[in-house]
């Protein structure tokens, strides 16, 4: 497959502004991120945040054997966004939960994300239902603002641009942390089904990120990545678009392109059975 071309930013129109940055500690758990301080710029590579020797969660599994290095490389920052969890907190207050959701704790920087955004005026929410696959993120001055840089050295680094690569599959730790509830009705559920527990993505452009920086998208030719978001516990698109889907290389290759080849390949594989045993 060609490779596409990288689309065009417009740079006077950010859709989501930064909150939060936050690390994990390689000794602490993936819920205790300590949040970058507010002045300070992180510097961020290919496998994530490099500061100090505070790793993104992934980068320690590449040695257990349990990602490769593109897989790392896929999933390099876990991002969401206000608007997300907005959302989660109106649909888990009907959820029958064993521990009652303290919505106080649903909040940025409680979902072991890297990143915690908002929408910037006038733009769509960066939620599951206007996000897709492929989508393109790079730093710009939020509207009426100048990014400040702590150096000229700052002023004269790269422009960071990030690719959204997939949504976040959420683990049982979800609901550990909110309502205890391991089942269907569970926290963990209602992020699958809804796409609400944010989205990956891969450093098209390493740079530098700040609290209040904005961030800028652009979308590729092809919407289709968005299904993604929207539909996670089954399949209910068109074949069609299954094979694009598991054609695309902007979608992350754990825990969604080699699953889709898997489907795809057993679509394909059906008619041959079914006029086997005919």
């Amino acid at each position: 497959m060609p490779k596409r071309a990288a689309p065009a930013l417009d740079r006077q129109l950010p859709s989501m502004v930064v909150h939060g940055r936050y690390l994990r500690q390689p000794d602490k758990g993936s819920y205790v991120r300590p949040a970058v301080p507010s002045g300070e710029a992180v510097s961020v590579s290919e496998t994530g945040f490099d500061a100090g020797g505070l790793l993104d969660w992934s980068v320690t599994r590449v040695a257990a054997g349990r990602l490769s290095r593109q897989d790392v490389k896929d999933r390099a920052l876990l991002m969401i966004s206000g608007e997300t969890i907005a959302r989660l907190k109106a649909d888990a207050a009907s959820l029958p939960l064993r521990q009652p959701l303290e919505q106080s704790s649903l909040r940025g920087g409680n979902f072991a994300e890297n990143i915690f955004v908002s929408a910037a005026a006038g733009a769509d929410s960066p939620c599951p239902d206007s996000l897709c696959v492929g989508d393109v993120l790079a730093v710009v001055a939020p509207r009426g603002s100048k990014r400040r840089c702590a150096s000229s050295a700052a002023a004269e680094s790269p422009t960071l641009r990030l690719q959204v690569s997939s949504p976040r599959r959420p683990c049982s730790k979800i609901d550990a942390r909110f309502g205890r509830t391991w089942n269907g009705g569970g926290v963990r559920a209602l992020c699958a089904r809804t796409g609400l527990s944010g989205w990956f993505v891969r450093v098209l452009a390493p740079g530098e990120l700040r609290d209040g920086d904005g961030l800028g998208a652009t979308r590729l030719p092809s919407a289709c990545g968005r299904r993604l978001f929207t539909v996670l516990s089954r399949w209910q698109g068109t074949l069609g678009e299954l094979r694009e889907l598991a054609g695309m290389p902007e979608l992350a290759r754990y825990e969604y392109r080699r699953e889709l080849e898997r489907l795809s390949a057993a679509v394909d594989e059906e008619p041959r059975r079914s006029c086997a045993v005919m």
